[in-house]
């Protein structure tokens, strides 16, 4: 696997990754979402699928409206919180960032392979494509939940140093990817994940 082949999940989980490192609240939230869309927009558009975006929101998106005010509370009360103790938790940080970063590329790669396989089709209705969306988000999230973070660090350190020397992506990139497939596939059939 070469670094062009993850170029735009790649690109946006470091978007994704960096938006943690902003230290206003709200304006973190609101630049990993866009990176996430923006990510969304160019694998449709990869996969020459026409349908609006939006039918994929519940995807990449976190949250409802109605959720907004909670989380803009959350945000406000919790920012002085994260300012104290940031300096003084350095490692928390970096596993923030790890995690976001890794779960964008896996956002990318599941999106991928489901246009690959035939879902979200241009001649399906929009009612259609948005419960496929709500549900892959459903088996996603369950899948990520069940992945052992330190495999993600470890593989995600991995992957920073062959994106510098320009190498390619080992094969713990495929194992950590073959591994989220089976379990977003699990997560899709209903099926408990092993």
């Amino acid at each position: 696997m070469s670094v062009k082949d993850h170029l735009p999940g790649t690109t946006a989980a470091v978007a994704v990754g960096a938006s943690q490192l902003v230290p206003l609240p709200l304006v973190d939230d609101w630049l990993a979402s866009f990176s996430r869309r923006q990510l969304a927009k160019s694998i449709l558009a990869k996969h020459g699928r026409r349908f609006s975006f939006e039918d994929l929101g519940a995807l990449t998106d976190d949250g409802s409206w109605w959720g907004l005010p909670w989380r803009m509370a959350k945000n406000v009360m919790m920012f002085p919180v994260k300012k104290l103790l940031r300096p003084f938790l350095p490692w928390l940080l970096a596993r923030d960032v790890a995690l976001a970063v890794g779960r964008t590329l896996a956002l990318a790669h599941t999106l991928d392979r489901q246009l690959t396989l035939g879902r979200f089709s241009d001649d399906d209705d929009v009612s259609i494509r948005r419960e496929q969306a709500r549900q892959l988000r459903k088996a996603l999230d369950q899948a990520w939940a069940n992945v052992d973070q330190r495999l993600i660090s470890k593989t995600l350190k991995r992957i920073a140093r062959a994106l510098r020397r320009k190498e390619p992506v080992d094969g713990e990139m495929e194992g950590l990817l073959a591994e989220l497939d089976r379990r977003v596939d699990l997560a899709l059939a209903g099926s408990p994940m092993i």
